[in-house]
């Protein structure tokens, strides 16, 4: 499939050898015009020719109702929330990553005016001691799904604060980290949604700032806010927002309510960037606090980690594709969507190739692993529900 990643023979092949300069610059092209004759080749091998042909049939179908019933529903008001924050970590089989969190959480946690809440997935890596060791007052609930949208509704929907505080199980807040987020919310009644800086693990570069997300699903970052905003208004209100990352965000307990929480379609990926667009709908505005500030440690995830398991590599497209249904497959030629989402898959099996190529797999399994890819992501195109 590609030359610039030294690959052979079938769907991308296998290589002996790639340089990290010759991928950089292959990621690059993705993002431009430059991918089109690797759609081409891809096109040549009948699971390729599959996935195009699942594609024009996916995009001629409508998409979903952007009102989106069932999950907007009318808010409870029957009783007013008693503290002022729920912080809600939602973890699975990272005991080392959450050890660490919990441990930065010591310091300035103040149990008369916040809560914890971990939200604990089917583990079995020891995160439960952890846990009970951390010596935090903190309420556990147990997720028996793999799905990071329904382990954060599980744990909203039993906070008992007037604001919920996401914080990623592989972040370390820094000092004053949470009277930073929870700011802009006290001060502005229409604000709905905070977002805090994040860093990398030393805390010595920025890995987001103003990140801004747009109805294809993709995001771009910005280190100033009129640059995000600059970008804003060349691709159109309408298509673009500032968004925020669950790493480090805050959002009204009422506004959740009003809008159902997060939609759990979403097993990993996009599940916020959801949120905040619905919320943008009903009014409520997404601001940064720049104050606010977490180390990520970046911890393995479906993105992250080699995974030779089609189906999970196929998560993030599947997000990707329902978040699509529902924002822009209405307004954004199909032109577009298609070229949005050949890149994500492009990327895809570039990095199956470049994790079979670091490790050990024959060169037949990485040509099958990409096939089985392309087979799950067709599939997925030709049974999602987009009505």
């Amino acid at each position: 499939m590609l030359e610039k990643c030294q690959a052979v023979a079938d769907i991308g092949g296998w290589f002996s050898k790639m340089q990290r300069v010759r991928r950089k610059n292959f990621l690059a092209d993705l993002k431009s015009p430059q991918h089109r004759p690797i759609v081409s080749e891809v096109c040549r091998h009948e699971s390729g020719r599959e996935f195009q042909a699942a594609l024009e049939q996916w995009l001629s179908r409508p998409g979903i109702t952007v009102d989106l019933p069932p999950l907007r529903r009318e808010p409870d008001r029957s009783s007013e929330p008693d503290l002022r924050c729920s912080v809600i970590i939602n973890t699975l089989d990272r005991a080392d990553d959450l050890a660490l969190t919990l441990a930065a959480l010591q310091p300035e946690w103040l149990a008369q005016r916040d809560e914890l809440i971990i939200v604990l997935g089917p583990s079995g890596d020891g995160s439960e001691k952890v846990i009970r060791q951390c010596g935090l007052p903190c309420r556990v609930i147990h997720c028996a799904e793999k799905n990071l949208a329904i382990s954060r509704n599980l744990g909203w929907r039993a906070a008992r604060g007037r604001y919920l505080a996401f914080l990623d199980d592989d972040a370390s807040p820094d000092d004053g980290w949470l009277d930073a987020l929870l700011r802009p919310l006290e001060q502005d009644q229409k604000v709905g949604i905070s977002a805090g800086f994040v860093l990398n693990r030393q805390g010595d570069q920025f890995l987001n700032r103003y990140v801004l997300a747009d109805t294809l699903g993709r995001a771009f970052w910005y280190e100033e806010a009129a640059s995000a905003h600059a970008k804003i208004a060349s691709i159109g209100g309408d298509r673009a927002f500032i968004t925020a990352t669950g790493c480090n965000m805050a959002v009204r307990r009422s506004l959740l309510d009003e809008i159902g929480g997060f939609d759990p379609f979403y097993r990993y990926f996009l599940e916020e960037t959801d949120v905040v667009w619905r919320a943008l709908i009903v009014g409520a505005g997404c601001v940064v606090a720049p104050e606010s500030r977490v180390r990520h440690r970046l911890a393995a995830n479906l993105a992250r980690k080699p995974d030779f398991d089609p189906a999970t590599r196929a998560t993030v497209i599947r997000s990707q594709i329902h978040y699509i249904a529902k924002f822009g497959k209405a307004t954004i030629p199909h032109e577009e969507i298609a070229s949005c989402l050949w890149e994500r898959v492009l990327r895809d099996l570039e990095k199956i190739a470049w994790d079979c190529g670091s490790g050990d797999t024959s060169k037949d399994s990485c040509a099958k692993l990409q096939s089985r890819y392309l087979q799950a992501v067709s599939d997925e195109l030709l049974n999602c529900d987009s009505t």
